[in-house]
């Protein structure tokens, strides 16, 4: 395969599979009718790249698309969806571990994304009724599990009623039907939230059996003003969310 051309910028549009944080991405041009989702550099020097892969999104009105991540491994048979904040995307670390401890674990891992554009979804819920309708169209099924940063925790009452298990990062519990949800939910639900985000209020879900996890001092992105503090918080969180996803 000829090595792709590389421009010297530092934005990826997408990323295929878990990659290490440490190694420098750019952006790069694809041979004609496939995409590169990434290219590795380490030292300075070009080693590889991920998979090439053809019809790399399946698009859909609103531009809601959805993109399966490459896990060769994959061996449950389980699939999970995973649906990003509004600036919180897949790559953001919070879902970006919560992907690489799901496709550690066997699992076919597919990520929600949506561009500028989405105003003509009249509310988050049909943005989410068509990731999931995209997710039946690519994994062919619905998924076994969600996990959800911040907007996308508006499925919860989805997943609720419909047996679906969840991973809640930063739950909008200041909106009545999610808060109402958690409460309603198992013990195959897992909500994580911070001291020092409004939207987390965890009052206003008593008696719910799903595990409540607060972290003290940490802000919506469940990020602590030390940064050192933030790297321990979210390898915490990494390690509960392959915990949970073990024993749904």
């Amino acid at each position: 395969m000829a090595r792709p051309r590389v421009k010297n910028r530092v934005r990826l549009s997408s990323i295929d599979g878990p990659l290490l944080l440490s190694q420098r991405l750019f952006t790069i041009t694809p041979p004609a009718g496939s995409t590169l989702c990434a290219l590795i550099v380490r030292g300075g020097s070009y080693v590889g790249s991920q998979r090439y892969i053809d019809d790399e999104y399946r698009r859909g009105r609103g531009m809601v698309r959805i993109k399966r991540l490459g896990n060769e491994a994959a061996t449950t048979g389980r699939s999970a969806l995973l649906l990003p904040g509004t600036d919180y995307p897949a790559q953001a670390p919070l879902l970006y571990w919560s992907a690489a401890a799901l496709a550690s674990n066997g699992w076919c891992v597919c990520v929600a994304e949506r561009e500028d554009g989405d105003g003509d979804f009249a509310s988050p819920y049909q943005l989410i009724d068509r990731a999931f309708e995209l997710h039946a169209a690519e994994a062919s099924t619905q998924p076994d599990l969600v996990v959800a940063k911040s907007l996308g925790t508006f499925a919860l009452p989805r997943c609720v009623d419909e047996g679906i298990a969840g991973v809640w990062l930063t739950p909008l519990l200041n909106k009545p039907e999610v808060a109402s949800a958690l409460r309603a939910a198992d013990h195959r639900h897992l909500a994580i939230g911070g001291t020092k985000d409004r939207h987390w209020i965890p009052e206003a879900v008593p008696g719910t059996n799903a595990k409540i996890i607060a972290f003290d001092d940490v802000d919506h992105a469940l990020l602590h003003d030390d940064w050192r503090t933030s790297m321990k918080f979210h390898s915490d969180i990494a390690a509960e969310v392959d915990t949970h996803v073990q024993g749904v």
